[in-house]
């Protein structure tokens, strides 16, 4: 039996069933219904106090199918369709902060964002999970040599990521630890002693950030955002996920704003990911060396994979 969408408003995503009917403003707009691997309603992004009976009290549905996303975005009284292919997905990402959720999908037309709330993130991560059993390329790579052994025994390893790779493990993911770069402070290049001492608080943190490879896919997890403050990185992490087959370019330079710190690029079909690395972390220098070497991508002059 259905539930009326007023009285089960909240924060949570619905999978769309016999309880949980598409939204009446969205109904029009589906026709593939039966087709549907997965079909989501995400909720407008208010306090339950604050919805009425009256009101259009879901921003988004968005279903998976076998060759495609498609993504439906309300205007106001309007409906906006997108529809992505597999095959143009070129990567995507799952962030999290507290209770704000993204997913963002890298295609080949742009970047496309659906925004959620964190306690429906086990329902996102299937979806995702959706997508990345179909968009992955046939371009493989032996990832074992590319791996640490136990991750345990990785140092300073963060609490967050034994229990990201704990959870991980229980869902079946194959992918295994490539190499670990801990959080460590930036100092801004070119500042003398008495500055450092003087302004301890101007530096930024590196967040720490684990490096992952299947056979088929690369995955990243951030803690946080680069260039934060300490703090502000405690309580947010990021998936990357992006398939192997769309990396054509790995770039590793020096960072000119931060002493000591290499910064490297991933050019990955129209997009870019970057993050920073200690220039003495020879785990995860060595990891895209190595990365690069498996993809048969040139190598600049400088002996950097590029």
């Amino acid at each position: 039996m259905a539930i009326s969408e007023y009285d089960a408003f909240g924060p949570w995503i619905y999978e769309v069933d016999g309880e949980h009917p598409l939204p009446r403003l969205f109904a029009p707009y589906v026709r593939e219904r039966a087709d549907a691997l997965m079909l989501l309603k995400i909720p407008r992004d208010i306090e339950r106090r604050r919805a009425t009976p009256d009101m259009e009290l879901y921003d988004y549905v968005v279903g998976a199918y076998e060759e495609r996303v498609v993504l439906l975005k309300r205007h106001e009284a309007a409906v906006q369709r997108t529809e992505v292919l597999y095959r143009e997905i070129e990567g995507l990402a799952l962030y999290r902060y507290f209770l704000q959720g993204n997913l963002m999908l890298y295609t080949a037309k742009g970047e496309v964002c659906i925004p959620f709330n964190t306690v429906s993130m086990s329902i996102m991560q299937r979806f995702v999970s959706i997508i990345r059993a179909r968009y992955q390329t046939a371009r493989h790579i032996t990832s074992a040599v590319l791996c640490v052994g136990d991750p345990k025994d990785i140092p300073d390893l963060d609490v967050l990521f034994i229990n990201l790779l704990r959870d991980m493990e229980g869902e079946g993911e194959t992918a295994r630890v490539g190499a670990f770069q801990p959080e460590a402070p930036l100092a801004s290049a070119g500042r003398d002693w008495l500055q450092k001492i003087v302004h301890p608080l101007s530096l930024r943190t590196m967040p720490s950030m684990l490096h992952m490879v299947n056979h088929e896919e690369l995955i990243l997890i951030r803690r946080g955002k680069e260039e934060k403050r300490a703090k502000k990185n405690e309580f947010s992490y990021e998936f990357t996920y992006i398939p192997l087959g769309n990396i054509h370019a790995i770039r590793v330079q020096e960072e000119e704003q931060y002493e000591d710190i290499l910064r490297c690029t991933l050019d990955f079909g129209r997009h870019q990911y970057t993050f920073l690395m200690r220039g003495d972390n020879q785990g995860v220098v060595g990891f895209y060396d190595r990365l690069a070497k498996q993809l048969h991508l040139q190598e600049k002059a400088d002996g950097k994979p590029g």
